[in-house]
Protein backbone atom coordinates (compact mmCIF):
# COMPACT_ATOMS: atom_id res chain seq x y z
CA UNK A 1 0.00 0.00 0.00
CA UNK A 2 2.79 2.46 0.77
CA UNK A 3 4.12 2.04 -2.78
CA UNK A 4 0.73 3.08 -4.16
CA UNK A 5 0.89 6.32 -2.22
CA UNK A 6 4.32 7.36 -3.55
CA UNK A 7 2.78 9.39 -6.37
CA UNK A 8 0.82 11.49 -3.88
CA UNK A 9 3.81 12.31 -1.70
CA UNK A 10 6.10 12.94 -4.69
CA UNK A 11 3.51 15.21 -6.33
CA UNK A 12 2.98 17.09 -3.07
CA UNK A 13 6.74 17.52 -2.66
CA UNK A 14 6.94 18.80 -6.23
CA UNK A 15 4.15 21.33 -5.58
CA UNK A 16 5.88 22.54 -2.40
CA UNK A 17 9.10 22.99 -4.39
CA UNK A 18 7.51 24.47 -7.54
CA UNK A 19 5.49 27.30 -6.04
CA UNK A 20 8.44 29.14 -4.44
CA UNK A 21 10.55 28.51 -7.55
CA UNK A 22 7.91 30.00 -9.80
CA UNK A 23 7.93 33.20 -7.73
CA UNK A 24 11.51 33.77 -8.92
CA UNK A 25 10.45 34.33 -12.54
CA UNK A 26 10.89 37.82 -13.96
CA UNK A 27 8.02 40.09 -13.03
CA UNK A 28 6.91 40.47 -16.64
CA UNK A 29 6.38 36.70 -16.97
CA UNK A 30 5.54 35.78 -13.41
CA UNK A 31 1.78 36.11 -13.59
CA UNK A 32 1.38 34.41 -16.96
CA UNK A 33 3.79 31.51 -16.63
CA UNK A 34 3.34 30.98 -12.91
CA UNK A 35 -0.43 30.76 -13.20
CA UNK A 36 -0.20 28.15 -15.95
CA UNK A 37 2.39 26.06 -14.10
CA UNK A 38 0.54 26.17 -10.81
CA UNK A 39 -2.81 25.38 -12.44
CA UNK A 40 -1.32 22.42 -14.31
CA UNK A 41 0.33 20.87 -11.27
CA UNK A 42 -2.70 21.41 -9.04
CA UNK A 43 -5.03 19.97 -11.70
CA UNK A 44 -2.78 16.92 -11.95
CA UNK A 45 -2.83 16.46 -8.18
CA UNK A 46 -6.60 16.82 -8.11
CA UNK A 47 -7.05 14.22 -10.86
CA UNK A 48 -4.85 11.61 -9.20
CA UNK A 49 -6.77 12.15 -5.97
CA UNK A 50 -10.05 11.59 -7.80
CA UNK A 51 -8.62 8.48 -9.44
CA UNK A 52 -7.72 7.14 -6.02
CA UNK A 53 -11.34 7.46 -4.87
CA UNK A 54 -12.87 5.61 -7.81
CA UNK A 55 -12.44 2.20 -9.37
CA UNK A 56 -12.41 0.71 -12.87
CA UNK A 57 -13.59 3.02 -15.68
CA UNK A 58 -13.76 6.21 -13.63
CA UNK A 59 -10.25 5.61 -12.30
CA UNK A 60 -8.95 5.13 -15.82
CA UNK A 61 -10.63 8.33 -16.98
CA UNK A 62 -9.08 10.37 -14.19
CA UNK A 63 -5.66 8.79 -14.68
CA UNK A 64 -5.86 9.44 -18.41
CA UNK A 65 -6.82 13.06 -17.72
CA UNK A 66 -3.93 13.36 -15.24
CA UNK A 67 -1.59 11.92 -17.85
CA UNK A 68 -2.73 14.52 -20.36
CA UNK A 69 -2.24 17.25 -17.80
Amino acid sequence: MSEEMVIFSKTYDFIVWLIPQSMKFPKSQRFIVTKRLQDAVLNFYEKINHANKYRDNYRRRYLFAADLE
